[in-house]
């Protein structure tokens, strides 16, 4: 056995590849909670509480409200602009780039479908509000009716 083979040899004739392997493993496991923790390229967390959402508003976030037509009319967020779920695909380029966007439902399920939709289409300036319109609600921030 010449002496390069048995350098690269590890007692007992083991190999150090599937400790790599593990190692490499466990980074992208990590590195992939991190990102879903961070939410966006931007850093921003892609779950955010109706507090947080407040304070982008007031940041000039835009929020887009992704339920129906008919819920839209009955309250939401004032500024908020509609794009029912099923029309976000189409309507996607109504959704400015160059601004926070805040995605809004009744409870937060759609909302992240919607977030998710715009994260996949490049957006990375955008959370989900959990909870929706009703924990905005039930915290006490106003809405409105009509269009």
């Amino acid at each position: 056995m010449s002496s390069r083979s048995r350098k690269n040899r590890k007692k007992g004739g083991q190999s150090k590849t599937p400790i790599f392997i593990g190692l490499a493993a466990l980074v992208v496991i990590v590195a992939g909670a991190v990102w879903l923790i961070a939410g966006s390229a931007g850093g921003h967390k892609s779950d955010i509480t109706v507090a947080e959402a407040v304070a982008l508003r007031d940041q000039g976030a835009l929020f887009v409200d992704v339920r129906t037509t008919e819920e839209y009319s009955a309250a939401h967020v004032a500024g908020s602009v509609s794009i029912p779920l099923d029309q976000l695909q189409t309507r996607i380029n109504e959704v400015p780039r160059d601004r926070e966007v805040v995605v809004i439902c009744a409870s937060g399920t759609r909302a992240k479908t919607g977030r998710d939709m715009l994260v996949e289409a490049g957006y990375t300036k955008v959370a989900c509000m959990t909870g929706g319109l009703h924990e905005w609600q039930a915290e006490g921030y106003p809405t409105v009716a009509g269009p």
